[in-house]
């Protein structure tokens, strides 16, 4: 279905009658307009909104090839880099856009020039757009990419919002960068309708990480999309993209799960209980740290495995025999010895 269909399936026009409501519209402007114009004009005047139209476009970006011309696709946009400017050959300022798009077949950098590079901005992650006129070519790397130049253009045909409610927030996770200075991560759960999403805050400010609190509305307006099977994560690099609303709180029912229920190759667990026996600190031959309890709840135990900053932070704590324990956002999985837990680098610690 083409657009001029689209219009006459939502009007009931002929598409005689069409035809002559295009004249009459070009007519009227002086002929100053083309078709695809009266087209909307058109639209316009009868209320339709051709925004929700989305043509029948069977190319997909796997059966692109390099060198290809007048390139027509519907996709995704995953991340937007933004615009940089640049000298021309003749002295004259250009501009170049560049993100990462996808359909269901793949994926490829689309790069946008000059004028046409400002329309990035209007661009987000889950944002469906319609590329037409685009050719395509092959990097240096020998990727895909896909070009809009000055006949090229692009449309929104729908934006994808991320928003719900904080459902669960990991440790902040420090690292080392390549250049020696230190990076943050943090990490939490978006309960987003009935899908639960995982969202990574990449250097993330104390006054952030004091703002955002469990039970708080949320809303992702920035970041990058990856694909994780059947689900998706965030990856925010400006924590500006996270817009926090803390008028309503809601309280979060904590799950927590029986040891007796636990099963290999369970994710996201809560548990707590009692240690059973002296804690363990130790180093591996490589001299990484790890430590090792026995939980206990009920009548049932299980060894619970820590490593690196969290073996650190347990030791730090000055745990011994006795001692009441919450880790929220562990796994299990089968070790050496039978059944185990582990204590991720996002999982969260509570003593007593």
């Amino acid at each position: 279905m083409n657009i001029s269909d689209y219009l006459m399936k939502i009007t009931g026009k002929s598409e005689k009658e069409l035809k002559e409501l295009i004249e009459e519209k070009k007519k009227s402007l002086g002929y100053l307009i083309d078709d695809e114009v009266a087209i909307y004009l058109i639209a316009k005047d009868y209320g339709v909104t051709l925004s929700e139209f989305k043509p029948d476009i069977k190319v997909k970006i796997g059966d692109l090839v390099p060198m290809m011309k007048n390139v027509t696709l519907i996709v995704t946009v995953d991340r937007v880099f933004g615009v940089k400017e640049f000298i021309k050959k003749d002295n004259e300022k250009g501009k170049i856009g560049k993100a990462i798009i996808r359909d269901d077949s793949g994926s490829a950098l689309l790069v946008v020039w000059n004028d046409k590079a400002e329309f990035l901005h209007k661009l987000k992650p889950g944002t469906e757009i319609l590329i037409k006129q685009a050719y395509t070519r092959e990097s240096f790397d020998g990727l895909l990419e896909v070009h809009i130049g000055s006949k090229g253009e692009i449309q929104i045909i729908s934006e994808k919002t991320y928003k719900g409610i904080v459902w669960k927030i990991y440790d902040l996770v420090k690292y080392k960068k390549r250049d020696g200075s230190e990076g943050r991560v943090m990490h939490f759960i978006l309960k987003s309708e009935e899908n639960y999403i995982k969202v990574f805050i990449w250097n993330p400010s104390d006054e952030f990480l004091h703002r955002i609190i469990e039970g708080c509305y949320v809303e992702i307006i920035g970041g990058r999309i990856r694909n994780i099977g059947e689900n998706i994560e965030i990856y925010v690099d400006n924590e500006n993209d996270v817009k926090i609303s803390c008028e309503k709180i809601l309280s979060i029912p904590i799950n927590i799960n029986k040891l007796k229920d636990i099963k290999p190759n369970m994710e996201n667990l809560v548990i707590e209980g009692i240690i059973d026996d002296d804690p363990i600190f130790r180093e591996t031959k490589t001299g990484k740290k790890f430590a090792k309890i026995i939980l206990k709840d009920d009548d049932f135990t299980l060894p619970v495995i820590f490593w690196g900053d969290k073996a650190e932070l347990l030791y730090s704590y000055n745990v011994k025999k006795g001692t009441k324990i919450l880790i929220d956002g562990c796994y299990s999985k089968i070790g050496v010895d039978g059944l185990e837990i582990i204590v991720s680098k996002w999982s969260k610690i509570k003593i007593g």
